[in-house]
């Protein structure tokens, strides 16, 4: 009896240990694919703040506030090239980015890089008095380091609530172990006295189906 009792209560530590583990790891999983959603969106208001403040004067040249533009990134890196991959800003440099077609987004989430969001948006710019219309890509990333503290948060109070919620529910099914086993425990302790002799017949009346 206190082996199968045993064994049935170690099933359900590990029938619940394994459905917390497999819920936890729905819920980050959805609420990383939410997080990265949101860090686009903030990424794509940035890059329409910056569009909003470039002025294009010639094809390697543009105008902007640099100050204003730096700070209204958020803290991200902003890049900004031709239509052959040159980067224009921040500084002229010999490394070439992806070249976006015009209108097109570009959304990347990197794990093991500097920066783990990259949103990349074409764009055209017509110059005043020019028939030529010059085609940019601007660039935004961003490192994550919100992302990785949201994260680490929801993470730290999905594990607290899920071991709380497992040792109730363990708590609980021990207790009605316990409770249902009660009977049998009481019908093997009588069953041992009369084979040894000590009694000779059942002092309780057990329903039908605990005595077959």
């Amino acid at each position: 009896m206190t082996s199968l009792k045993s064994r049935m209560s170690y099933a359900t530590i590990v029938l619940l240990i394994g459905s917390a583990v497999v819920l936890a790891t729905l819920l980050t999983e959805a609420f990383r694919k939410t997080l990265a959603e949101s860090e686009r969106n903030r990424l794509e208001g940035i890059v329409y703040t910056v569009l909003s403040m470039v002025d294009v004067i010639g094809e390697n040249e543009l105008w902007f506030d640099d100050t204003l533009l730096v700070d209204s990134a958020q803290g991200a890196d902003i890049v900004i090239t031709n239509s052959r991959g040159d980067v224009l800003w921040p500084g002229q440099s010999d490394h070439k980015e992806n070249i976006l077609r015009v209108g097109e987004w570009k959304f990347d989430v990197q794990k093991h890089a500097e920066h783990r969001f990259i949103l990349g948006f074409g764009f055209s710019w017509h110059v005043e008095d020019s028939p030529q219309e010059f085609i940019y890509s601007v660039f935004v990333k961003d490192k994550g380091a919100s992302f990785h503290q949201q994260m680490e948060a929801f993470q730290k109070r999905l594990w607290l609530w899920l071991g709380i919620g497992c040792l109730v529910l363990i708590g609980l099914q021990m207790l009605m172990l316990a409770w249902g086993f009660s009977p049998l425990q009481k019908i093997t302790a009588e069953v041992q006295a009369i084979e040894e002799g000590k009694k000779h017949k059942f002092e309780y009346d057990y329903p039908l189906k605990s005595t077959r």
